[in-house]
């Protein structure tokens, strides 16, 4: 019998990629796209050239048969209504960021644990090819033990263009929330060890004043298990005209060190005794995170991103967005 997905939510463009990944999986289907609020729905029935239906998240709970709850509502509404599917035995496949309060994703671990269901997450930035075969040579210990990862994030913000939601910050959340849970993910992921402490942690409103109530940019540095750090920057600052750079990191490990970037997908390593050295990254099988999560529901098959690595990434980076301070 084929999974069955629902969505509700198309306050982001993001959560469109789960809709284009369920119509070329066989063994998925679409249960019901729903949005309740009427710009919304149009913006995404004219992009997918699909029928979305007027009801809320809670009415598609209640009254809908299906295994998989998926949602692009605004963050700060997705918490409370990812608790619901769980409470009603789905699976949940969450946009990032999963919530916007400590206290939801508490919640969350807790009932996934309760319940036994699985939890997805669009961290996309574990799917790319380069960052795969970092870490198969970081486990291998070619270049020894990661001891500091830097991530910077420019991003252009594309006023006019951005939902009006996204300036509420109370619906935002927060951007160190927003963007640098794709570097501090990463930093779990290719170290294998988990945040001890946030040591810094700062945002601010520098380039939006049309927006004064919205973080444009957000520092961290966090310290690790055995002493590693991890830290960058994420902001809205890419000029309005120009090509962001697109994110930028740069990593130190006992035995050498490693540079990735978007522009032009470089992955560059140097390694001890030996120099500069060109890696080959094989393409995946499973080239997104939503098709790793609903084939893992299909046949079992571990995923990339774990429902516990879903809890632990989540819970860390909104500790990193509580201790941040507004300068």
């Amino acid at each position: 019998m084929a999974i069955r997905v629902a969505i509700y939510g198309f306050k982001h463009g993001h959560i469109q990629s789960v809709v284009r990944t369920v119509g070329k999986m066989p063994g998925v289907e679409l249960a019901v796209l729903a949005e309740d609020d009427p710009h919304y729905r149009a913006v995404a029935e004219q992009a997918l050239g699909l029928p979305i239906r007027d009801a809320s998240g809670e009415q598609i709970l209640e009254g809908e048969e299906f295994d998989v709850f998926a949602t692009g509502d605004a963050y700060g509404r997705r918490g409370a209504l990812l608790l619901k599917a769980l409470d009603s035995g789905r699976h949940i496949l969450g946009d990032k960021p999963l919530c916007t309060r400590l206290s939801e994703c508490d919640a969350i671990a807790a009932k996934l644990a309760e319940t036994g269901l699985a939890a997805g997450l669009l961290l996309t930035m574990r799917y790319r090819a380069r960052f795969v075969e970092l870490r198969r040579r970081l486990c291998d210990g070619w270049l020894g033990e990661l001891r500091s990862l830097q991530a910077f994030g420019p991003h252009h913000l594309a006023w006019g263009s951005r939902p009006d939601w996204y300036f509420t910050p109370e619906l935002h959340g927060g951007i160190l929330n927003d963007l640098q849970c794709h570097g501090l993910d990463l930093m779990r992921w290719l170290s294998g060890r988990e945040l001890e402490r946030v040591l810094y942690a700062a945002v601010g409103n520098v380039a939006a004043p049309q927006a004064p109530r919205f973080e444009d940019i957000g520092q961290c540095l966090c310290l690790f298990e055995g002493g590693a750090r991890f830290g960058g920057e994420v902001n809205y600052l890419a000029p309005a005209k120009g090509q962001a750079m697109g994110w930028v990191l740069l990593g130190w490990c006992s035995g050498g060190q490693f540079r990735t970037e978007d522009r032009g997908d470089v992955l560059a390593v140097d390694v001890a005794g030996r120099g500069p050295v060109e890696l080959d990254a094989p393409p995946l099988a499973g080239p997104s995170p939503e098709h790793d999560f609903l084939t893992y529901l299909e046949t079992g098959r571990t995923p990339l991103l774990t429902t516990e690595d879903v809890v632990r990434t989540s819970r860390s980076i909104l500790q990193v967005q509580a201790a941040a301070e507004r300068i």
